[in-house]
């Protein structure tokens, strides 16, 4: 049998130089914060890393679920990273007021590293992404860049809206869904290996489907297939806020609401996780709410009466009401818990480790006699 190595550098450089093809894995360098540790750990696995560059994300849900604000939340993420990415929000919904974004925390009025512009149809939306990563990402390429599309339900096709402004209102006969996944999958090819990621919102309706009663993506399974993250959300009221929080007094005595978040799709993490995210009128998101029944998931919180415990590395004992719980206790865990891991698993690395160090106490030992 021949051990003659294949030399692949010719072949490498045809593909980068003459067709332009980058080879290698793509694994994402940088990644944005959602607000909200929970959420970001079901998409990551990590509690730091929400919405990754150079990936497509998207965030599906109905009316007021909170996908605007989630986006918002990330656009403010980035602009608070020392990097500074740039951010181009593409509005088709006319809701990305500056009033309101700036409010959410956005820094609308930095032109060098925020623009705004408003698209109608999917055409729009093709020229202006294509252009920016080809004209302006290609000019600096270590720096981070996010594209922010709110939100594709709203894109219309161009026969759509030239019959529109004929006077009539046909069917586009599946052209918008054929459409929409054309777009994603070619920014799928635009952003691979570089430092520009696409976060989207889009719509849902509800299933007609009595056998499978999950709610519908707007534009097809074909923009789901596509993206790398799919996050579905759902709205409920928020009524009682949690960890004491103040919040403003409503004539409905609702002051927020619930995102029921669910992790649809991710390439890093397990399908199917929800967390729910607090959002009360008064402060926004809440970045810890989810965490305590996560780490009561990872059995990292025991139910002592009626009370949850916690044993951290020092064998120290936290022992509090759920609904008395310091978000310094929720640092401190994550802190010692960097990623998803089962009280097992803690056992488990914890026994290595002290084998190990056993081991190097033996080794000690034995050079000192020596």
């Amino acid at each position: 049998m021949s051990t003659k190595t294949t030399d692949l550098s010719k072949f490498k450089k045809s593909l980068t130089d003459k067709l332009g093809i980058p080879v290698g894995f793509a694994d994402p360098k940088i990644w944005l914060d959602t607000g909200n540790y929970a959420l970001n750990r079901l998409i990551s696995g990590s509690y730091e890393n929400g919405v990754p560059l150079g990936k497509v994300t998207m965030l599906a849900g109905e009316s007021g679920s909170g996908k605007s604000l989630l986006a918002a939340t990330v656009m403010k993420s980035a602009q608070s990273r020392e990097d500074k990415p740039f951010i181009l929000l593409l509005d088709s919904e006319g809701a990305g007021d500056e009033e309101w974004l700036s409010n959410a925390g956005v820094d609308v009025q930095d032109e060098n590293n925020f623009l705004r512009a408003p698209v109608f149809t999917v055409d729009d939306c093709t020229k202006v992404v294509a252009s920016f990563v080809k004209e302006v990402a290609s000019q600096n390429p270590e720096r981070p860049y996010l594209v922010v599309m709110d939100s594709l339900g709203m894109l219309e096709t161009e026969s759509g809206q030239e019959n529109f402004l004929k006077g009539t209102n046909k069917g586009d006969q599946g052209q918008l869904a054929k459409q929409l996944k054309r777009f994603i999958k070619n920014c799928i090819y635009l952003v691979e290996q570089k430092n520009v990621g696409i976060l989207c919102t889009n719509h849902t309706y509800d299933s007609q489907d009595m056998f499978n009663p999950d709610q519908k993506v707007t534009g097809g399974n074909g923009v789901v297939y596509a993206s790398s993250i799919v996050i579905a959300t759902k709205k409920a009221k928020l009524k009682e806020v949690s960890n004491g929080q103040e919040y403003e007094a409503t004539s409905t005595g609702v002051h927020g609401i619930r995102i029921n978040a669910m992790v649809y799709k991710s390439r890093f993490a397990k399908p199917f996780e929800k967390t729910i995210i607090e959002v009360p009128w008064s402060g926004g998101i809440d970045p810890y709410s989810g965490l305590i029944d996560l780490f009561e998931q990872d059995g990292l919180f025991e139910k002592v009466g009626n009370k949850l415990q916690y044993i951290d590395k020092e064998g120290n004992e936290h022992k509090y009401f759920r609904k008395s719980i310091p978000t310094d206790l929720l640092d401190q865990m994550m802190a010692e818990n960097p990623y998803s891991m089962s009280r097992r698993d803690k056992e488990e690395l914890h026994n290595r480790e002290k084998q190990m160090s056993l081991a190097e106490l033996d080794e000690d030992e034995e050079s000192n006699e020596d």
